[in-house]
């Protein structure tokens, strides 16, 4: 998952989810005001982290000598 993918799931946690919105400048005021209160009090770099274990791909012989051909 890449950062903007994050900074969206935040988004539509907090204004999209349970927004009810009367017409489209609303949506856009409610996106830009979310956006500026974000940026002044809660942005910060994401801090990334692989918990899991590098395995070494496991190919069938079979399958290897295909994909050499």
């Amino acid at each position: 998952m890449n950062q903007i993918e994050i900074w969206f799931s935040i988004l539509q946690r907090q204004v999209l989810r349970d927004g009810c919105f009367a017409d489209v400048k609303e949506l856009e005021h409610r996106l830009k005001t979310f956006v500026r209160y974000y940026n002044r009090f809660e942005a910060k770099p994401f801090r990334w982290r692989f918990r899991g274990e590098f395995r070494a791909p496991t190919v069938r012989p079979d399958k290897l000598m295909a994909l050499a051909a």
